[in-house]
C-alpha cells in the first residue's frame, strides 16, 4: 500500500492547482498528474474488488 500516500499527495496537488490557478511551468505536466490520479484511483478500486472477492470466497469456505 505504499502507493496510497503518493496518490494522496497527487490529489492534494490537483486540488491546490485548481484553487490557486495552474502555474505556467506546470501546464505541460498537468495532464500527467491527471492521468496518474485516474490510474491510481482505478488501481485502488480494482485491487479492492479483487481483495473483497478473495475475502468473500474464504469466508464462504
Amino acid at each position: 500500500m505504499a502507493f496510497a500516500p503518493l496518490l494522496f499527495i497527487v490529489y492534494i496537488n490537483i486540488a491546490v492547482f485548481f484553487l490557486q490557478g495552474i502555474p505556467r511551468f506546470l501546464v505541460p505536466v498537468f495532464p500527467l498528474y491527471l492521468l496518474l490520479a485516474v490510474f491510481g484511483l482505478w488501481t485502488l478500486v480494482v485491487n479492492g474488488r479483487i481483495q473483497l472477492f478473495w475475502v468473500e470466497k474464504l469466508i464462504k469456505q
